[in-house]
């Protein structure tokens, strides 16, 4: 894919800016790169390590003196993130590893739902200024909003288990969350 630069504002409109959408006059959004020539590859028999080393194959293919960058996009298994990392390092290749955003927005969802009740329109304008900070590179900082939150709910327990989760899951993952690089280059960020 062609990179694609884009802004936050290009992924997730801001939920506190009412002006443009009442005047009509909301920029229009930037696409984000579209892959060509698509090269699909799964299995039921091969280990995660076959499949990693075959997807590195076909990328060596296409690149093979390794000229553009590496964009590697993973649901955030560590096991999956391990095995990348090795199968690059034993082919001396700079890969770029980016947990796809719309695995971490279902954390971001469901650490809202500790704080809203179910059906709750508020709770859509909680997860898009959370996610927008994290687009922005702040991971740390949505990491400490979400807890603070949690702290001034009062939650405890089982009841702030979405947003212990979602914070353990953003502090865990942060190397593989800078979606602000990500998008300053016009890498994707999701598969789609």
């Amino acid at each position: 894919a062609e990179p694609a630069p884009r802004t936050v504002d290009d992924i997730i409109t801001d939920p506190d800016r009412h002006d443009d959408a009442v005047h009509g006059a909301a920029p229009e959004r930037r696409q984000g790169p579209k892959a060509r020539s698509k090269w699909l590859c799964g299995s039921v028999n091969d280990t995660a390590a076959q499949i990693v080393a075959a997807l590195f194959d076909q990328a060596e293919h296409r690149d093979p003196g390794h000229r553009r960058p590496w964009v590697v996009l993973v649901d955030g298994a560590r096991h999956q993130i391990d095995l990348i990392k090795a199968e690059a390092q034993q082919r001396g290749v700079d890969v770029h590893i980016i947990v796809d955003l719309i695995h971490v927005l279902e954390y971001l969802w469901r650490a809202a739902w500790c704080l809203h009740d179910s059906g709750d329109a508020c709770a859509e304008s909680w997860v898009a200024r959370h996610a927008r900070v994290l687009l922005g590179g702040g991971v740390q900082q949505t990491a400490t909003a979400l807890d603070a939150a949690a702290r001034a709910a009062g939650l405890r327990d089982a009841h702030r288990k979405g947003i212990d989760e979602a914070v353990n899951y953003l502090t865990g993952k942060a190397e593989y969350l800078r979606y602000d690089t990500a998008l300053e280059h016009g890498w994707p960020i999701a598969t789609g």
